[in-house]
């Protein structure tokens, strides 16, 4: 007969019994690690500095009135992530923090923490740093009743330096000087009386570690991009200092912006100013000069008027030849500008675009052109000139230079085709006329007046976009708007104190389950009879319960509680013998078990008290050689006994001891004989049970375990009714192979299972519950009456140690599921 089926190292299958019933076990043990995770949290929230997080939103608009109503054109452009950028460069941020008291940091001590008192210390410090080792370190400061201070600090491998003075002195150190000057109106001297000694203390800050470490605080993210908004979010320590650093930064990138706008239109002005300067130089000499040729050559207006439409169209194609020669000298002066020019000038650029009139291929050139000029003024503010953004735009501005430069060159070659056109034109005019001096007088005054006036009319060009540029200077103001101010928050956004203990407790909560469900599939204890059923076929025999109390050092329980639930059990497994072998005559009964704990010797002892009770004659042998306990339970020596029997030393009759139970004796085990198993194999073995039936009705043998030595084997062999004991949440599935071998291997066809130490599951649970038995003759029999009484019955005494919570009604459910 072999197993039903293999014994699993790991619990394969899913049973909720076992799952609440280890849940049970470790309950203990995962509400400490819930409450250790509580009290973590709350030391946590008790030692974690608060953090505050401050805001600001900016809507950012790119386009000025002003220029919209002068068509001036925006002359700073830019996107929202070109302005994030710029929020986020240290050199915009280092503008902007040194606005802010933030060389140094002042702090007041509390019982736990250290709070920062920006711009709320009751004093300020001034530094002279002498040594930057200084920078960092704590410097405690202590006022006394007279408002006297003291300055200390320690530096690790120079010692502490201390001085002592009054406020405005001069405290010289070899780090710093540095002088201590209290705050207007003070209330350090009604401040002082609540604080204890050196209270206070200050830090000065490296002040290349101050944008840095701000940086690492701040967030700016684009909020909105159809409305153009960004957010700014910074988180401290101190709520007013980061409120303070973004309102401050919101401003300062208000006046950034407007300064901007105001340096690219002073450029503009400064370039326009320098051409209106050489251009009315040139009015001034083109008048003089028309003045003096009407002078010399003695011509009127009157004169002027008389002269033939064909030489008035010979001056209208002079002009035309004038107006193509000055398109060249302006190409020309922009192609020198390039060519020679390493770096362009973005001011000058948007000169060229703002007073020129260039034509359609150079403006398709000039209008990147200038993008580009303007990414690398924006990221100069937020990247080195050696980055690689500002190379990378170098070399597309060194492309689109080129490409404008061949473009100017391809177009003056065809004005020049031009005027060369027209100039042939205007010799052909002239061959056609001949003229006398008087009129080619004439007509080379109205050739100087043709000059004069295209000068005139570039000059008033000038002048007029001079004043649109200089009126639009003084209507610039930020478009980028303020639409939320920081508030000082009043919330910390961390640690949020529900968020930590939530957090805690689930992970302690996890941690728990993972635990349990770690012993659940580890777990290798038989817990229920159903674990010896699932895989063996052995017949049960009947359950003891588990004793609530500290066991008495006699272990006769059936005795001191004849109605207890434990000694109703025994009764049952009594009865259920009789359905093993239930002939007359004396019986032989040996128990043993797989290794020692599992309780053979408390059942054997009780098993015997319950069949004396009985009024059957009952004798106990204790045929654990090696670790005899009988002698013990019954409070008498070891001297005389079986093993004195076996070996010859004293007889049968003189080793036998009555208990105070009349019909219950016992024999111990005797001295520990040098070998145990050879006395036991012995034939005088079968001789002394022989002798033993002639007088009592049962004889039970507490034998050594068989899973540790092979002496209970012959016992198992010699007895009528061979009981395997198995201990509840103790002996291993494991074990139960050692029955199906006894039964296969060693033909023990009426060994059966007594499963010891059973924790009640609810106060209605059956330990008297029948289970089959069969054999090799073919008879059924179901034995167990199955007597169902109520728990409360056998309590004899109130307080008897079992508790039924909720749990163990629901795993006594799932039990009968």
């Amino acid at each position: 007969m072999a197993l039903k089926k293999k014994i699993p190292t790991l619990n394969d299958e899913l049973d909720i019994r076992l799952f609440l019933y280890i849940t049970r076990k470790n309950l203990l043990f995962v509400t400490i690690l819930l409450i250790t995770a509580f009290i973590g949290s709350y030391m946590y929230l008790r030692y974690t500095h608060p953090i505050f997080e401050a805001r600001v939103i900016i809507q950012v608009n790119v386009q000025e009135q002003t220029n919209k109503i002068l068509n001036v054109g925006n002359l700073y452009e830019d996107g929202l992530q070109k302005k994030i950028v710029l929020l986020s460069s240290p050199l915009f941020l280092k503008r902007a923090l040194s606005k802010l008291p933030l060389t140094t940091s002042y702090y007041v001590e509390g019982n736990i923490l250290s709070f920062e008192q920006f711009n709320s210390a009751p004093y300020k410090i001034w530094a002279n740093i002498k040594d930057p080792v200084i920078y960092g370190i704590p410097i405690k400061i202590k006022f006394d009743r007279s408002l006297k201070c003291t300055i200390r600090y320690e530096i690790p491998g120079k010692g502490e330096q201390s001085r002592s003075g009054n406020p405005d002195e001069l405290y010289v150190f070899n780090e710093a000087d540095l002088k201590v000057v209290l705050e207007p109106q003070s209330n350090l001297q009604d401040y002082v009386k609540g604080l204890t000694d050196e209270s206070f203390f200050f830090i000065i800050n490296n002040p290349d570690q101050v944008v840095p470490n701000i940086s690492s605080k701040l967030s700016t993210s684009i909020l909105d991009a159809s409305a153009n908004t960004i957010l700014i979010r910074l988180q401290d320590r101190n709520a007013q200092k980061a409120s303070a650093i973004l309102n401050t930064l919101a401003g300062e990138f208000q006046q950034y912006d407007v300064e901007q706008k105001q340096e690219s239109a002073n450029n503009i002005l400064q370039f326009i100013d320098n051409q209106l300067s050489l251009i009315k130089d040139s009015l001034i000499s083109s008048e003089e000069h028309i003045q003096s040729f009407k002078k010399d050559n003695n011509i009127d207006s009157l004169f002027i008027k008389n002269i033939p439409n064909l030489l008035m169209k010979i001056g209208d194609i002079e002009d035309e030849y004038n107006k193509v020669g000055l398109e060249i000298a302006g190409l020309n002066e922009m192609e020198n500008y390039f060519a020679k020019s390493e770096i362009v000038d973005s001011y000058r650029l948007l000169a060229y675009l703002a007073i020129g009139q260039f034509p359609a291929p150079v403006l398709t050139l000039l209008t990147p052109l200038k993008d580009l000029l303007v990414q690398i003024e924006q990221l100069k503010y937020s990247v080195t000139t050696n980055s690689g953004q500002i190379k990378n735009l170098d070399y597309q501005i060194d492309i689109q230079t080129k490409l404008l430069l061949q473009t100017i060159q391809s177009y003056k070659i065809k004005l020049k085709e031009k005027q060369n056109q027209v100039k042939q034109l205007l010799e052909e005019y002239k061959k056609d006329v001949v003229v006398n001096s008087s009129q080619n007088n004439a007509l080379e005054l109205i050739r100087l007046q043709r000059i004069y006036s295209i000068n005139e009319k570039y000059y008033n060009q000038l002048i007029e976009t001079k004043a649109n540029y200089a009126i639009a200077k003084a209507g610039y103001v930020s478009q980028n708007i303020i639409l939320t101010n920081s508030e000082i928050p009043t919330i910390p956004i961390y640690p949020a104190p529900r968020l930590i203990y939530v957090f805690s407790l689930v992970i302690a909560g996890f941690i728990g389950l993972i635990i349990i469900l770690v012993k659940y599939l580890s777990y290798n204890e038989i817990l229920s009879i159903e674990d010896i059923t699932r895989y063996s076929t052995i017949p049960i025999l009947g359950v003891v319960p588990k004793y609530p109390k500290a066991v008495p050092e006699s272990m006769m329980i059936v005795e001191s509680q004849p109605k207890s639930v434990f000694t109703e059990s025994l009764r049952a497994i009594r009865t259920n013998l009789q359905f093993i072998d239930n002939d007359e005559g004396p019986k032989v009964i040996s128990v043993t078990s797989t290794v020692s704990g599992e309780g053979k010797t408390f059942i054997a002892i009780n098993l015997a008290g319950v069949l004396a009770f009985s009024d059957k004659k009952v004798i106990i042998l204790d045929l654990d050689l090696r670790k005899p306990k009988i002698h013990q339970r019954f409070g008498t020596d070891n001297k005389h006994g079986i093993s004195t029997i076996l070996s010859k030393i004293d007889n049968l009759a003189d080793c036998i001891i009555q208990n105070d139970q009349s019909k219950l004796h016992y024999i111990p085990s005797g001295p520990v004989p040098p070998n145990p198993s050879e006395l036991i194999l012995s034939p005088l073995m079968d001789e002394i049970l022989e002798g033993l039936k002639k007088h009592y009705d049962y004889i039970v043998m507490d034998t050594p375990p068989i899973g540790v030595v092979t002496d209970s084997l012959r016992c198992l062999q010699l007895s009528d009714y061979p009981i395997y004991i198995l201990k509840a949440n103790y002996s291993k599935k494991v074990f139960i192979e050692n029955t199906e071998r006894l039964l296969t291997q060693n033909h023990l066809t009426r060994l059966s299972v007594v499963l010891n130490a059973v924790e009640p599951l609810s106060k209605s649970y059956d330990y008297t519950k029948g289970y089959g038995y069969g054999y090799g003759y073919g008879y059924g029999y179901g034995y167990g009456y199955g007597y169902g009484y109520d728990y409360s019955y056998y309590d004899e005494e109130e307080g008897n140690g079992y508790h039924f919570s909720l749990l163990n009604k629901i795993f006594h459910y799932f039990r009968k599921k």
